[in-house]
């Protein structure tokens, strides 16, 4: 099931990449976000297969990669939040190295 999904995902990216191609310039530009998300969702498919049931469910769409992309503009803030956490972490990483680093040079007499 997961490789006719991934199939009917791959062609309906095609007619879209085609129709990207097709657009003037800032139509392009709008459309170009909704092609890598679409190109992610495909790669995802490819690494980490979802159930036959799940599968099945999404061959019923007749566009199911841009059901899954209307999907997933409904939860983007959720990627949001992600990106906000992975700022913090590593902004938090960087000042565990740089007290570190004060330790260091200022000897470990603290």
């Amino acid at each position: 099931m997961n490789e006719r999904l991934l199939a009917k995902m791959e062609n309906e990216q095609s007619e879209f990449l085609a129709a990207l191609i097709e657009a003037n310039p800032i139509e392009a530009l709008s459309m170009s976000k909704r092609y890598h998300v679409q190109e992610a969702i495909i790669h995802a498919l490819r690494i980490e297969p979802i159930s036959e049931k799940q599968a099945l469910a999404l061959l019923k769409c007749s566009r199911p990669l841009s059901s899954v992309y209307r999907h997933w503009e409904r939860m983007k803030h959720r990627q949001q939040i992600m990106f906000l956490s992975t700022l913090e972490e590593y902004a938090n990483h960087i000042i565990q190295l740089r007290e570190l680093c004060r330790k260091k040079e200022g000897g470990d007499d603290e």
